[in-house]
């Protein structure tokens, strides 16, 4: 019975052995997987954060460009009211003078009506 049992106690070693050893390679080969996905990983976080970088970047300049868009379109908005001030004072400079003109106007027809009139009264 003891060669029976030395037997068994072998043959489950040399099980144990076995599976030991495939697990060792299956965790060898996972672990050589896991590093691989790991350094892919790794390149596409690195190739991730360039572009986020470069859109970063491009953010930045686009807001420049924006600012000084906006800067522009405040000073042609301040020049354009201005201008719109100007050009309301000299319109009302104008119809001034065209009521004065009017009034003048009318004022010379009246005088040469009444010369007419006496003119006509001495024929």
């Amino acid at each position: 019975q003891s060669l029976e049992d030395e037997e068994r106690v072998a043959a489950e070693y040399a099980f144990v052995v076995k599976s030991y050893m495939e697990l060792k390679h299956s965790l060898n080969d996972q672990t050589t997987d896991s590093q691989g996905k790991v350094e892919e990983s790794q390149k596409e976080i690195a190739s991730l954060e360039k572009q986020l970088a470069e859109a970063v970047e491009k953010l930045e300049l686009f807001q420049k460009e924006s600012q000084q868009w906006k800067d522009e379109c405040s000073n042609k908005s301040n020049l354009l009211e201005s201008s719109t001030v100007r050009i309301n004072k000299l319109q009302s400079t104008i119809d001034d003078l065209a009521a004065a003109f009017q009034a003048k106007e009318s004022e010379i027809n009246l005088i040469i009506s009444s010369a007419k009139e006496e003119e006509n009264q001495r024929s």
